[in-house]
């Protein structure tokens, strides 16, 4: 059960992730389950056992979110083709880290890092990622480091 409410959780952090800075809202997850996504997570190997995607119905708000056991990382930015999407002051561009209770941000408020988007069609959405992440909710404490993050996802 643990795991299911994981992937609820990740679905819902992506809805809100695509609809962050604006737009006309998100359309909802795409029941994504095809293409892989894997990451370092504080130095330490990463693989989702589940990803799913979120767009706006315009097509200019994406998220990605990916799930195993231990961690779900997730990102969102607005775009208008591939490209690299800085994490930071001023941008659009979210990402975290959420296990059990606790969540770690990048975003305009707090942490840095980079989304970088190799291919993105009506089909599919792929690139890279790296960030760190500060404490945001559930009693989190510390930096959670994402490196050499990648997905391919198809839609």
């Amino acid at each position: 059960m643990r795991f299911r409410w994981a992937r609820v959780r990740m679905i819902a952090v992506a809805l809100a992730l695509a609809s962050c800075g604006g737009g006309d809202g998100p359309a909802g997850p795409n029941n994504q389950q095809a293409g892989p996504m894997s990451a370092r997570l504080d130095g330490q190997a990463w693989t989702a056992a589940s990803v799913a995607t979120a767009a706006s119905t315009a097509g200019q708000a994406h998220a990605v979110a990916g799930s195993n056991t231990q961690a779900t990382i997730g990102f969102g930015f607005i775009n208008a083709g591939p490209g690299t999407y800085p994490i930071g002051a001023g941008s659009a561009t979210n990402a975290l880290v959420t296990q059990g209770a606790s969540t770690w941000s990048a975003n305009q408020f707090q942490g840095s890092g980079t989304i970088t988007i190799t291919a993105l069609t009506a089909e599919r959405i792929a690139g890279s990622f790296t960030f760190t992440a500060e404490p945001a909710t559930g009693g989190a404490t510390g930096t959670r480091v994402v490196t050499d993050g990648q997905f391919d996802v198809t839609f």
